[in-house]
């Protein structure tokens, strides 16, 4: 009887429990690769998504040949987001499906007003994902982007998404920011999001200056620039870091994967890469005071050796080490100024730090944090070991 009960319960289980409960065909879906989320005044939101073309996607002809990419963009507006999005079912005849994008750009006119409504509504809904990265779209033309060199690939959520797995082991000098990081740092307290950012830039033409200036602006050819990070404060963007300063930034946030450095030496340079690099981040309280000390411990390996530094020997190499440490503590210790004097967010998470090593404090002053934080001293040291690479111990041209 157990064995009979059994089995029929089993039977039971397979015929209700498999299949999915929202399954819909791949061929009646509209697949969005990135899309970029705008503002203007007297239209709402404007909602622009890349949608993968199957008919050119992975195959001989993926590519638009100029290496640009051949999918499908549609631009949808409403007076909110959700409705902006859906209204793009008006000239589109599938149905628009998320699961497989790879990137949200932000325009500059969305972030300069208040993005919380976009947070909410990506927290919110099933479908949304909280994987893509957020970045941030300079310009006043946001949807330049989808006319940009690609390079080797064939839409432009995967080219950025692509930049994300290659970029932090060459270069420290932008931010790969999820959705779900970006709102962690929205919502914690002691510490302010950030995100990417893009920038088009025209390529340089190869013409004389008479062929070039003879061509107007849909003949330009431009291509993706990612450098740098967005600060935001609450809800809205306050500033740009640069390159440098975002190398800077990742030093002191423990985001360093490898960087060259090019540390100057009379009128040439040496250069070092940036193997190991840690960041300790200790606060102490004085009544009101807040200081703040920064120590970053790095391991180099010098690459290049442009000077006439006899490397070969300990001596020699101490100076390139002092010479990293100086430029390095001016670099950082200048970031840190600009973003308490300019921005008054503290994206470098010291309220965190603060709120570990002083919780009585935090408690205190939790709640105007960045304004203690825009008026905390702080100081930064860098200490560095350099190793040599390669089997030259002399700089090149003291050879023999």
């Amino acid at each position: 009887m157990k064995k009979i009960l059994c089995l029929i319960l089993c039977t039971v289980m397979m015929l209700t429990l498999p299949g999915c409960w929202s399954r819909k065909e791949p061929k009646t879906l509209a697949i969005v690769n990135s899309v970029i989320y705008d503002y203007k005044d007297g239209k709402g939101y404007e909602v622009t998504t890349e949608i993968m073309n199957p008919t050119s996607s992975g195959g001989p002809g993926s590519s638009s040949g100029d290496g640009k990419s051949a999918n499908i963009t549609t631009i949808s507006t409403g007076p909110t987001v959700p409705e902006a999005i859906r209204n793009a079912s008006e000239s589109l005849e599938r149905a628009i499906f998320g699961g497989h994008n790879m990137v949200r750009f932000l325009s500059e006119r969305l972030v300069q007003r208040d993005i919380t409504p976009l947070l909410d509504y990506l927290l919110r809904d099933f479908l949304t994902d909280e994987n893509p990265w957020m970045v941030v779209l300079k310009g006043d033309d946001p949807r330049k982007i989808y006319s940009c060199m690609l390079g080797l690939s064939n839409t432009v959520g995967d080219y950025i998404d692509s930049l994300a797995g290659s970029q932090p082991d060459i270069l420290s000098k932008s931010v790969f920011v999820s959705t779900l990081d970006f709102i962690k740092g929205y919502y914690d307290k002691g510490i302010q999001p950030v995100a990417g950012v893009v920038q088009m830039v025209e390529c340089e033409s190869k013409g004389s200056n008479s062929e070039a200036s003879a061509q107007d602006d849909s003949e330009k050819k431009y291509r993706i620039l990612y450098e740098g990070l967005a600060a935001f404060k609450d809800n809205k963007l306050v500033g740009y870091l640069d390159g440098l300063e975002t190398r800077a930034y990742n030093l002191v946030t423990n985001n360093v994967d490898t960087s060259p450095i090019s540390i100057p030496v009379k009128d040439e340079f040496t250069v070092v890469l940036i193997k190991s690099s840690k960041s300790d981040i200790q606060t102490t309280v004085e009544g009101e005071e807040i200081t703040i000390n920064v120590r970053i411990k790095a391991g180099l390996s010098l690459i290049q050796e442009g000077g006439s530094i006899d490397i070969s020997k300990m001596e020699p190499l101490k100076t390139v080490e002092d010479g990293f440490n100086k430029q390095l503590s001016m670099e950082i210790a200048s970031t840190i100024r600009k973003v308490q004097s300019e921005f008054q967010s503290d994206i470098f998470g010291f309220g965190k730090a603060l709120h570990a090593q002083h919780p009585e404090k935090w408690r205190e002053i939790k709640e105007n944090w960045d304004d203690y934080f825009s008026k905390a001293a702080v100081n930064v040291s860098v200490e560095s070991t350099v190793n040599r690479s390669g089997q030259i111990k002399q700089p090149f041209m003291m050879q023999d």
